[in-house]
């Protein structure tokens, strides 16, 4: 803050569904070995390419639980850890000065369908939070299964939820 700094952005730190939430189920690779070979090298990037899809490492653009902080971030992610931990951040951002910001997605979730293990709405209320086409298919035009805020509950949801961040997190923004 005294260098002029305002405030943080904090990329998606909700529940997001691409990270293993336990350091033990990370993929990760062997930093020695992969800087021991050159920047541009195509066995590198292969190294990387392999494990992308199991380790620590994405934007968080694939929520699965609004509301509630990523437990890959928390020291132990079951429990109060990632709560307690996560208001325990912002209070010292805050303490020395600076604003919190969180990105949130709410135009789409990871999963949908009553049966796939990392939907949640559809488990409230199937076919209602996610917007569906002409055929009954899921809309996807936002990478992934775009929700429907055009319906009174899912648009609840959202300012719900940001009030729930600004409120009990103290989130700024």
């Amino acid at each position: 803050a005294k260098a002029g700094l305002t405030h943080v952005h904090l990329l998606p730190s909700y529940d997001f569904g691409s990270v293993p939430e336990r350091a033990e189920n990370q993929a990760t690779i062997d930093h020695g070995w992969l800087a021991s070979l050159p920047s541009d090298s195509d066995e590198q990037q292969a190294a990387v390419g392999a494990i992308a899809n199991d380790d620590a490492f994405n934007w968080g653009y694939d929520p699965v639980h609004y509301g509630v902080p990523e437990g890959s971030y928390a020291t132990d992610p079951d429990g109060s850890a990632r709560v307690v931990e996560f208001r325990s951040m912002v209070q010292g951002l805050n303490k020395i000065g600076l604003r919190t910001v969180c990105d949130v997605v709410y135009n789409h979730t990871l999963s949908a369908g009553p049966s796939d293990g990392k939907s949640v709405l559809d488990k409230c209320v199937p076919g209602y939070y996610h917007r569906r086409n002409m055929d009954g298919f899921y809309e996807n035009s936002t990478c992934c299964n775009n929700t429907a805020s055009e319906n009174s509950m899912m648009e609840r949801l959202i300012v719900d939820d940001l009030v729930h961040w600004a409120r009990d997190y103290k989130v700024d923004g």
